[in-house]
């Protein structure tokens, strides 16, 4: 077995969740949900096979009977990986693991040199007061009433197999610190990070290489229907804090009147609890970045807004009011790097840098 260790430096707070809903440190779980979420959504992407809300709807276990083909097969000199595609186990986890199938690595964090950071435990947009159906005026305003952390860290990885090499995890890592985030709450800005050390993504790319299939997860997040981008502010100006809530709520506001379809992308927590499908980071060295995934099909669609405007909307307002600096999308005319790109593969290389 082997230990790899990336080294990260945080540009926003990371918060990882903790005891209570606090966090007296960077907790692992945190760091595993997101590496899980994106690879499950590259997996999806690529055709492969990913359990979790898949199209049989079934969640992979490794026991009884599987379990036994399994160890046959094992027997018989086949690798594990053949062996587990044999029984059913999913692309995903074969890798991050389920029932009965332990996860091919270890990771552990050394956060000794985090600490905790003050935020202000209320953001109120005076600048976008309005008043509602019963002629209230109102302020939108976030709150955070536990403090994150920020500084650097070490995430230990570990392999739990000479077959298993663990950059593919650190490239993982280093996909999410250029594209989105690492760690939870990404819909209050956090979990910006750099790897401080050079990172070879190519264990990562050959890994993702040998992911095919033609499963369809039109309902789900996938590379098919994520999109990705960064933006600066406009006539040398600079960002402030707020700036992230701004653009939060003026997203919010384009879909004003249409109540399902500003639950269903923006989220809500009111009655049943919505996720924003839209994340915004907090201003980094001078750039905010834009991300989320637009399901293809939903039975919120109707004649007036569909996957197709609700992009168009987002990119119409990102290049009307900031500085565009890349928009990556699959299949569109929007992207700036490889409009149209149709291939989900070579989309992958392109975002990965892979190279030929």
């Amino acid at each position: 077995m082997g230990t790899l260790e990336v080294k990260i430096k945080t540009l926003t707070p990371l918060w990882t969740g903790g005891v209570d809903g606090t966090m007296d440190r960077i907790h692992e779980t945190g760091i595993l949900g997101s590496l899980r979420w994106w690879y499950e959504a590259i997996v999806r992407g690529l055709g492969g096979s990913a359990c979790e809300g898949g199209p049989e709807g079934k969640k992979c276990e490794l026991t009884g009977e599987k379990l036994r083909k399994f160890e046959k097969a094992r027997r018989e000199g086949k690798d594990w990986w053949t062996a587990l595609d044999e029984v059913g186990i999913c692309d995903v986890c074969k890798v991050f693991g389920t029932t009965g199938w332990k996860r091919r690595f270890r990771l552990e964090v050394a956060d000794a040199l985090m600490q905790s950071i003050r935020i202000d435990k209320k953001v109120a947009l005076q600048e976008r007061q309005y008043v509602d159906k019963n002629g209230k005026e109102k302020t939108p305003t976030w709150y955070f009433p536990n403090s994150p952390r920020s500084g650097e860290l070490t995430v230990c990885i570990e392999d739990f197999h000479p077959a298993f090499n663990p950059q593919i995890i650190a490239g993982l890592i280093w996909f999410l610190s250029n594209w989105t985030v690492l760690g939870a709450r990404a819909q209050l800005g956090f979990g910006i990070v750099q790897t401080t050390e050079n990172i070879n993504i190519k264990p990562l790319c050959e890994q993702l290489k040998n992911i095919s299939g033609n499963n369809v997860y039109y309902h789900l997040p996938s590379l098919r229907n994520i999109f990705l981008a960064k933006i600066h502010p406009r006539n040398g100006k600079s960002f402030k804090d707020k700036d992230s809530f701004i653009l939060k709520y003026d997203l919010r506001r384009l879909f004003a009147n249409y109540k399902a379809i500003r639950h269903f992308i923006m989220g809500t927590i009111k009655n049943q609890k919505l996720a924003s499908k839209v994340k915004i980071s907090r201003p980094y060295n001078g750039e905010i970045r834009v991300w989320g995934w637009i399901p293809e099909k939903s039975d919120v669609y109707d004649k007036t807004w569909d996957r197709e405007k609700i992009l168009r909307a987002i990119y119409q307002h990102l290049t009307s009011h900031y500085n565009l600096v890349v928009w990556r999308e699959m299949n569109s005319s929007r992207d700036t790097v490889s409009p149209n790109l149709s291939n989900a593969k070579i989309f992958l290389k392109s975002l990965l840098n892979c190279g030929e």
